[in-house]
């Protein structure tokens, strides 16, 4: 699993989401930006299997990995 910005130098979100995947198809990466012109639906179409628009509270960061399926939700009851 990773969490990469979309701005970096040398290499942005979206080359370095192909070229990882490109190693491992199945990893999940998530794209977080602060960005104007990264959403939802364009980061999926680059192949993240989420979004998180900067900057964004812990539990966004939770419900976005959960959504995910890095995080699976665990019953308190034994």
């Amino acid at each position: 699993f990773v969490i990469t910005d979309f701005d970096m130098p040398g290499m942005n979100g979206i080359e370095l989401c192909r070229r990882l995947h490109e190693v491992a198809p199945r990893l999940k990466i998530v794209l977080a930006s602060g960005s104007g012109i990264a959403n939802e639906a364009g980061a999926r179409q680059c192949g993240f299997c989420g979004f998180l628009p900067k900057p964004f509270p812990a539990a966004e960061l939770f419900r976005t990995i959960e959504a995910a399926g890095v995080l699976h939700a665990t019953s308190a009851s034994n």
